[in-house]
């Protein structure tokens, strides 16, 4: 008598069957005091495990605990700080920023723009450049606190793309410069899980901000309640120099 082969048809016809599930590669605290309790049943009777022993696998249990509770309220506060700062962004929506950056697009003939100076400087030169890197202008400053520094260029051409340079020094030595542009924020970029601000074509992150301009009329105390509700913020650099 011959007996017909199981095949895989029937198998697949048994309720609950399918592929095994993959054991967890991560211990928590039960498996770390399962793993305990076994060590102390089936251990040597005539050798059995220290006291001082024991307080050590009690020690590491305890750690076991505290690392677990820590990375529940690290993630809750990442969580937080995340809203927080989301937030906190929707109060730039419509407010000029002062960003890293050395090229811009002229709106009129009257563009904002700034520099951050590393001291203070006796001697502060602009150079614009078309969008070909040729010369267009020279702009002298004059002396400059060290921080952020703002300016108005008023010789730009509206739709024009221009790029900048900015050199400074104090008797004679030179002093460390980064160019800013100004921009206004127009709204808010969430994807990726991080918020990016959206200034016409260009986004950037918040980390770029090197300044929120406060508008006209408007104290910097009354800044920094709107954006943080009262919280340090970014600072903001002061009124424009007029320039030609």
């Amino acid at each position: 008598m011959s007996i017909q082969g199981v095949n895989n048809s029937y198998l697949n016809e048994l309720p609950g069957a399918g592929p095994p599930e993959m054991p967890s590669q991560e211990l928590d605290e039960q498996d770390f005091l399962n793993l305990l309790m076994t060590q102390l049943q089936n251990q040597d009777p005539l050798s059995p495990m220290e006291g001082t022993q024991m307080m050590e696998q009690i020690s590491a249990l305890n750690q076991v605990e505290q690392l677990q509770a820590a990375n529940a309220n690290l993630e809750s506060l990442i969580l937080g700080m995340a809203s927080l700062n989301n937030a906190s962004s929707v109060n730039l929506i419509d407010r000029s920023v002062m960003v890293a950056g050395d090229e811009f697009q002229a709106e009129s003939s009257s563009v904002d723009l700034g520099y951050m100076l590393e001291g203070e400087a006796d001697t502060v030169t602009v150079e614009i450049f078309d969008e070909a890197g040729d010369y267009v202008d020279e702009i002298q400053l004059g002396a400059a606190d060290g921080g952020l520094n703002q300016f108005t260029w008023n010789g730009a051409e509206a739709g024009q793309n221009y790029s900048f340079k900015v050199t400074a020094s104090l008797d004679g030595e030179d002093v460390s410069t980064q160019t800013a542009i100004v921009g206004q924020v127009t709204g808010l970029d969430f994807t990726g899980g991080v918020v990016q601000l959206v200034l016409g074509d260009l986004t950037i992150g918040l980390d770029q901000v090197l300044a929120v301009l406060p508008t006209e009329g408007e104290s910097q105390s009354e800044l920094l309640a709107q954006l943080l509700d009262g919280e340090a913020a970014i600072p903001a650099a002061g009124p424009p120099e007029e320039t030609g």
